[in-house]
């Protein structure tokens, strides 16, 4: 089995912006996704919100300290269909946000998700250290 990819390049990679008084952001299906892909989708928000999409199962999220934004983690199968994916917290309030989306080639096909690390807001600066993660699974 040939080990995962994320793809690169035009058509494999999704962004959208949420307006500055949002309930939700609206991703775009990567144009070249095939049945199958493993989909990951990042979705940030300007303030500490519970973000939630239909179909989709979180890996990760992480609070900053100061409770000023919220970043989260979602993946799921790609089922063939081209579209879009609404991330919402409707009812909590407007924020600005922003979302991303990349396709994953090769990814196991159940709990493609190992091990999974957030880090913890420190402010905004040039100088950011990713958290560690050891694997447990080959690929």
């Amino acid at each position: 089995m040939a080990s995962p990819a994320i793809g690169t390049g035009t058509g494999n990679i999704q962004t959208a912006a949420g307006s500055t008084n949002a309930e939700s952001v609206t991703i775009t299906t990567p144009t070249d996704a095939v049945t199958n892909d493993l989909l990951i989708a990042y979705v940030q928000t300007a303030v500490a919100k519970t973000v939630t999409s239909t179909g989709w199962t979180s890996i990760a999220a992480s609070t900053a300290s100061s409770g000023n934004h919220e970043v989260e983690a979602f993946y799921r199968y790609h089922d063939g269909s081209s579209g879009t994916y609404a991330f919402a917290w409707t009812g909590q309030g407007n924020t600005p946000c922003m979302g991303a989306m990349v396709r994953v080639t090769g990814a196991a096909t159940s709990s493609p998700i190992d091990v999974s690390a957030v880090k913890n807001d420190n402010g905004f600066t040039t100088s950011q250290v990713a958290p560690s993660v050891t694997t447990t699974v080959a690929d």
